[in-house]
Formats: structure tokens, sequence, C-alpha cells
């Protein structure tokens, strides 16, 4: 059985702007909100 492959996500400052702006806006579903946040979640070059 094949591994997963693993990919670095590393967002601009912008594209972090607009996903964070995506998740606080009220008529985003909760999918796209969901979605959003595990993008951020695995975003390497904005990890505390």
């Amino acid at each position: 059985m094949a591994r997963p492959r693993k990919y670095v996500i590393k967002l601009t400052e912008d594209e972090y702007k607009e996903l964070k702006s995506i998740i606080r806006k009220k008529a985003t579903s909760k999918t796209i909100r969901c979605r959003c946040q595990i993008i951020l979640d695995l975003d390497e070059s904005h990890a505390v």
C-alpha cells in the first residue's frame, strides 16, 4: 500500500488574511469555514 503524500503548505500574508476574512464572514458555510481552518492549521510559515 502506498504512503500518503505530505504537502508543505506555506501561505503568503495576503492568502493568510484572505482565509481569516472568509472564516469571519457570517455568510460563509460551516463546511467552507472548516476547510479554511484546516488550511490555516497546516500552514507552516505562520506556525506559532
